[in-house]
């Protein structure tokens, strides 16, 4: 059971829909207890709101979202709860769904991106797959920070979240989200290295249905890219000359 939210909620927040990454927003819980050290409600001054409360009633908010003057129907891009909780906590995903089946039994097909860092399982997913219209897109955030104080989530939830998109998934969407990118924290090389090698591992077993490990694919990995770069070809045919002449 979500509570109502208190009267002292910061006026910002009380603003349920409004512009945010080229799309329209719709926060109508907040409250989150996942304390992540570069969230946006610090900005807000609601850090320390730790359980979520409701600010609208689902109806109430979507009435409020497609009536915006800014929305346009199957045409505007749409974010929820993509401010200042996560939408698939306990009680939060359930808020999360009925207002996902609410635009889509308006049979809008508008963009609809949500962004969690949390635990994404085989029931919501199947919950969100009996969607028909809303083009739907879950964005996993995947950080690689391990100072706790940043990033008190473990990595592992997201990994385990996008294994089951994938493996369960069909009509719904789904992304790996590397945020927040800190320079001196999660920028170096080898940890850029290491995702983009992940995500190669990813793609391959989706279009040849076998999974093989990073280690195995590297070396074949390493031969196209040789093989592909015509100027070492050419180099390394001129250096072969060379050392025979020598």
């Amino acid at each position: 059971m979500i509570r109502t939210a208190p009267d002292d909620l910061p006026d910002e927040l009380r603003t349920v829909v409004d512009y945010r990454k080229s799309g329209l927003s719709l926060n109508h819980v907040v409250g989150c207890p996942l304390d992540c050290g570069y969230c946006v409600r610090h900005l807000f001054d609601n850090f320390d709101m730790k359980r979520p409360h409701r600010i609208l009633e689902t109806k109430d908010a979507v009435d409020a979202l497609i009536n915006h003057w800014a929305f346009q129907r199957d045409v505007t891009p749409i974010q929820i709860f993509n401010r200042a909780t996560d939408p698939f906590l306990p009680n939060v995903k359930d808020e999360l769904f009925k207002t996902l089946e609410m635009l889509d039994g308006l049979e809008l097909t508008n963009t609809v991106l949500v962004i969690t860092r949390w635990r994404v399982e085989r029931a919501d997913i199947e919950r969100l797959e009996a969607l028909h219209h809303l083009r739907l897109t879950i964005l996993v955030t995947w950080s690689g920070i391990d100072d706790k104080q940043l990033e008190p989530v473990d990595s592992a939830i997201a990994i385990k979240s996008l294994e089951a998109l994938h493996t369960f998934a069909s009509r719904t969407k789904s992304v790996l989200y590397w945020r927040p990118l800190i320079v001196g924290v999660n920028d170096h090389s080898s940890l850029m290295l290491h995702a983009a090698l992940t995500d190669y591992a990813a793609i391959y077993e989706r279009i040849y249905g076998a999974k093989e490990r990073i280690e195995i694919l590297a070396p074949f990995m390493l031969d196209g890219f040789l093989n592909g770069d015509v100027a070492f070809k050419r180099a390394r045919k001129q250096l072969h000359q060379t050392q025979k002449e020598d």
